[in-house]
């Protein structure tokens, strides 16, 4: 089929041929969960005859590689051998600008296949496709992480040079671009080491050695190129679980542990005779709640104290030990903190790089997505799904307060919990489970009080700092709030959040600074006049107390102080015990461990006597 006439300029001046033969008819495959242009269908690829001056050859494109000095506008109309080389320059350019890549929409030729046009677009591209076919509707979902950012690169096969040509290219971002290098490295786009042959291979070699998880991330990543992003246990597991299903299937571990743990139960009801008591039988139906009724008023961020004490033993584990020494425990200190700081950072980089998916058009959710990390929003997702399934009877009314007994539908009445909705200026809710009170969340009573009183907004007494990207990514927003940060301090001393605060703003500061001279500069001199400022304030207060101190008087003259014998403390002659761990680590034990400990006598099997065996025996004899 021929055509007549010609199709448009391409974006760089290009004239596009629509002269095809009958048996090559262009097809176009597109992605199904992209974006598909309203610019007109393109039927043949470039005929790059009358622009000799606009399209570089390869081998002029050799100086461009390294982007040293690198202009723009001379990524329009590069040429490229293959179609993989196009991307690879592509990805490159989008490591050092920092975003990630992905690879869209492919022409092809209908008759043989072959890819004749492809783009290469910002992974933050498009939408994400809603599959509402989905029979779970209780999967999790993850975070959006498109934008439909319209960045992009497309290349398209010269019919006479036998090369790739750029003939489009866009690089305006909707989103903001990754600024540091070691969370760059993180899009998918860049970070591959984990996903090549080689690495797998070694983590499997490792996995059949018998090292864990964390081990082998620790091997791999001292193993890896210095130019590949770290590898994450995360990663490690996957590739191990990934081989298991291949070789085993799936995994019943959990199943089997989740099993035993009820067959103990029934072992121990049959041995003591349990089945009957129905206190025992009470209190383990309670066993979620065991002691938390005790720690109602009290703020722990949602830990408990053996989960406390449990991590800071584990935060050293597998990088020292009772045989470390003291030079190897600073370098292996270091090692466990990097560890630390990387997971710390690689969850501030999926937290910035996604954006909350939402249940619902509800303004409060919308807020809580907006502020909330991504672990503590999930949380608090749950706690919303939850409220919808929740129901309310009205204890009383009162001018200030409501009370309600709230729980869910499924639930007996007896075990809802009862809420305070407090009638004033400030909106503000409290509830008997006291989970806000504990782990700083809302829990889903409280919630569905909230939307029952048609709230829109989420009050900000309910938004714990902590629990906010602002505490981590946007501290400069912290640091502007100082107005309300001042209400924490009294005039006896300044508040733990107003120092948090003024150290924050202090080292982005020197954050910021740290490439120009001239503001360090302005900074130290700044820093100077304060500190004499504040050693001649010091000087003031230290003379008006010694002031106070002699109008008041003192019962030791200074006579007396100079008759008073000095004595010297010298190092003790012979070696003492010193504070610190012992080398054999020792603690008070307990009445019983003391009886098993105790060393037992023999029994002689003749007499029966203590302290002597049958063939030592005095009365056999």
């Amino acid at each position: 089929m021929t055509h007549s006439g010609r199709m448009p300029m391409a974006s760089h001046g290009f004239q596009l041929i629509e002269e095809i033969d009958a048996t090559n008819g262009l097809i176009d495959y597109g992605i199904p969960d992209t974006h598909v242009s309203d610019e007109p269908r393109v039927d043949d690829v470039c005929d790059l005859s009358q622009c000799d001056n606009e399209v570089r050859t390869p081998r002029e494109n050799e100086d461009y590689e390294n982007f040293d000095n690198f202009d723009i506008q001379q990524i329009d109309g590069k040429t490229f051998d293959t179609l993989e080389a196009a991307y690879e320059f592509y990805n490159q350019y989008a490591l050092l600008n920092g975003f990630g890549t992905r690879k869209h929409n492919a022409h092809k030729i209908r008759a043989t296949g072959a890819i004749f046009r492809r783009q290469f677009v910002c992974n933050k591209e498009g939408f994400k496709k809603l599959d509402d076919k989905k029979p779970n509707v209780n999967e999790k979902k993850r975070r959006d992480l498109r934008t439909c950012c319209e960045a992009m690169m497309q290349v398209t096969l010269s019919k006479k040079l036998g090369v790739w040509v750029v003939d489009k290219f866009q690089d305006v971002h909707n989103h903001p671009l990754t600024t540091t290098p070691s969370k760059v490295i993180k899009h998918r786009s860049h970070s591959k080491y984990h996903r090549t042959n080689v690495c797998n291979s070694l983590v499997s070699d490792l996995n059949h050695k018998g090292l864990k998880a964390s081990q082998i991330t620790r091997v791999v990543n001292v193993m890896k190129p210095s130019e590949e992003a770290d590898v994450t246990p995360r990663q490690c597991s996957s590739i191990i679980r990934i081989e298991r299903k291949n070789n085993v299937g799936k995994e019943c571990h959990v199943i089997i542990k989740h099993f035993q743990e009820k067959a103990t139960w029934v072992d121990l009801n049959d041995k003591y005779g349990l089945k009957e008591n129905w206190w025992i039988q009470n209190m383990y139906n309670l066993r979620a709640h065991w002691a938390k009724p005790f720690l109602k008023d009290t703020f722990f961020a949602g830990m408990t104290t053996s989960g406390r004490s449990e991590s800071i033993h584990s935060f050293f584990d597998g990088y020292v030990n009772a045989n470390t020494m003291l030079n190897e425990f600073v370098v292996k200190y270091d090692n466990a903190v990097y560890n630390r700081r990387y997971a710390e950072e690689d969850e501030d980089f999926k937290t910035m790089n996604s954006r909350a998916v939402l249940s619902s058009d509800h303004p409060i959710e919308a807020r809580a997505g907006e502020c909330y990390t991504r672990s503590v929003f999930e949380i608090f997702k749950k706690k919303w799904n939850a409220s919808v399934s929740c129901s309310h009877i009205t204890l009383s009314k009162e001018p200030d307060v409501t009370r309600y007994r709230v729980g869910l539908i499924t639930v007996d009445k007896e075990k809802w919990r009862t809420s305070h909705y407090y009638s004033s200026e400030s909106v503000k809710a409290t509830c008997s489970c006291a989970k806000f009170e504990t782990a700083g969340i809302l829990c889903k009573h409280i919630i569905y009080i909230l939307k029952k009183k048609k709230i829109i907004d989420l009050p900000e007494y309910y938004i714990l700092p902590r629990w906010t990207i602002h505490a981590r990514y946007k501290v400069g927003d912290v640091g502007d709030r100082m107005d309300e940060i001042g209400r924490h301090s009294t005039e006896k001393g300044v508040s733990l959040l107003t120092l948090w605060s003024v150290r924050a703003k202090f080292s982005k500061v020197i954050d910021n600074g740290r490439n120009c001279p001239s503001e360090i500069r302005e900074i130290d001199a700044w820093l100077s006049s304060f500190l004499e400022k504040q050693a001649a304030r010091n000087n003031v207060e230290k003379l008006v107390g010694d002031k106070m101190v002699s109008e008041v008087g003192s019962s030791i003259r200074v006579s007396q102080l100079e008759s008073i014998h000095q004595i010297s403390i010298r190092d003790p002659a012979a070696p003492i015990k010193t504070k610190g761990r012992p080398k054999v680590a020792s603690r008070l034990k307990s009445s019983i461990e003391l009886a098993k400990k105790e060393k037992k006598q023999r029994t002689c099997a003749y007499c029966h006597g203590k302290g002597h065996y049958r063939t030592g025996c005095a009365k056999r004899k």
